[in-house]
């Protein structure tokens, strides 16, 4: 596989969404944020390498999990791999409930 087709396919494949509640909806007064309600994350996992074997794919040289959260909060910022994977098992959406595809 070309390297830039197998950089496209791992960075499609690396982007892994993980939803921690819904997004707030506008009240009937118009256009006012809620902001008891929590926002959603997604979070980027790239490495400097990677390989396949069988259904299992293994990075090296992660630096570090990116995160990052849509309107209306716009939260964005990272963390070491060990603390993204300590989480893995944490929440009520999390791995352990509905594991990875």
């Amino acid at each position: 596989m070309r390297r830039s087709s197998l950089s496209m396919a791992l960075s499609a494949a690396l982007v892994l969404a993980m939803a921690t509640s819904a997004m707030a909806q506008p009240s009937g007064d118009g256009h006012i944020i809620d902001e008891t309600v929590e926002p959603a994350f997604l979070f980027v996992v790239g490495g400097t390498a990677a390989s396949v074997d069988g259904g299992t794919l293994t990075l090296a040289g992660v630096p570090a999990v990116t995160y990052f959260s849509d309107r209306p909060a716009r939260i964005a910022g990272h963390f070491s791999v060990e603390a993204f994977v300590d989480g893995w098992d944490d929440g009520i959406e999390s791995f352990a409930g509905d594991p990875l595809n």
